[in-house]
């Protein structure tokens, strides 16, 4: 479930000799001189003594990102060790371009980007860059205040969770330090949405659905804390119908699917009463009612989203339950009238 992704579909013809045409040949060569053009003075730019300069050289970077063949023109320019030391600028404007342009890259070039990513040590500074974020949002969030700089601060812990989440999801060696930095605590008090916006809630959930599955570690430290554990059961059965608390309580309930040998026998089948039950209650949902409700709206398009990522969880959730994988879940979920 986790770290599985679709494999995208080649966008080059098949050819049987395997060579593109001198045609295509020449094209590609065209365009990356063009590319090299293009992002090259930026990405010199990021190492500027001006901020101003770093500032604008990450926000063209972060728009330039999905242009053809500009993923590999960035990394052989050295792009991500260049960024990544970005992220704990002291100049806010730059640590939010910086990590645009960094989620945007683990976006656009997938697994083998990310783990590139990982090994050019995008880790040890992100780490830093996501206790940050999320504590200064944690301690603004309620104060009043400037709305623009409350807009940044819950726009800078978005990058960094999302990115987080993203090289996690494509590399073990990602989910090794994320263990051992011990963000795990991190992740799960923003799963509190009095203190936190779903915004962040939910990439939080979703790295952390994705860090918990087959991490003895993660499942360790959660089982261990009494406080993470009502953190994440406050989560499970928050009240509220709307398509992003649903998708967070089903993300929540994957989460301790995914912690479920580590769950003490005696709580084992509460909780696991109390995850059906929240499955249950997403699939319940008439989606094609919703869809109907809300399409006419563009703006809603986000919530039929997030509605359908819930089912389908659920279902992949309800389904991995009842495979033949241990009998202790066997045994309990057959008692259940769902």
């Amino acid at each position: 479930m986790g770290k599985t992704k679709a494999k995208k579909r080649s966008t080059f013809r098949y050819r049987p000799t395997g060579l593109p045409s001198v045609k295509e040949a020449q094209t590609d060569a065209q365009e990356s001189a063009s590319v090299d053009v293009k992002t090259l003075p930026l990405v010199e730019k990021l190492t500027s003594v001006i901020a101003t300069e770093r500032e604008c050289a990450c926000a063209g970077l972060a728009n330039l990102v999905f242009d053809r063949g500009a993923i590999p023109a960035l990394l052989q320019q050295d792009v991500v060790r260049r960024l990544a030391p970005l992220l704990i600028d002291d100049n806010r404007g730059i640590q939010e371009g910086a990590a645009g342009t960094l989620r945007n890259l683990s976006l656009g070039g997938g697994p083998e980007v990310c783990i590139k990513m990982v090994e050019q040590d995008v880790m040890t500074p992100l780490t830093t860059f996501v206790r940050q974020s999320l504590d200064a949002l944690g301690t603004i969030i309620e104060s009043p205040g400037n709305p623009e700089f409350k807009r940044q601060s819950t726009s800078l812990a978005i990058q960094a969770v999302s990115l987080l989440w993203n090289l996690c999801e494509s590399s073990d060696v990602a989910v090794g330090i994320f263990n051992r930095q011990g963000l795990l605590p991190c992740l799960v008090s923003s799963l509190k949405t009095d203190i936190y916006p779903t915004t962040v809630a939910i990439p939080a959930a979703q790295c952390l659905h994705t860090v918990t599955e087959d991490n003895a570690s993660a499942a360790q430290l959660l089982c261990g804390s009494s406080d993470l554990m009502k953190t994440l059961e406050k989560s499970l059965m928050a009240d509220g119908t709307t398509s992003d608390m649903l998708l967070l309580k089903v993300l929540t309930a994957g989460v301790l699917y995914n912690i479920r040998y580590t769950i003490p026998a005696c709580s084992f089948n509460e909780l696991l009463q109390a995850v059906v039950k929240v499955l249950a209650q997403v699939l319940d949902v008439d989606c094609f009612d919703v869809i109907s409700k809300l399409l006419p709206e563009p703006t809603k398009i986000e919530d039929v989203q997030m509605l359908l990522n819930a089912q389908q969880l659920a279902l992949e959730i309800l389904s991995n339950m009842c495979c033949p994988d241990g009998k202790l879940q066997i045994s309990s979920f057959s008692k259940m009238n769902i």
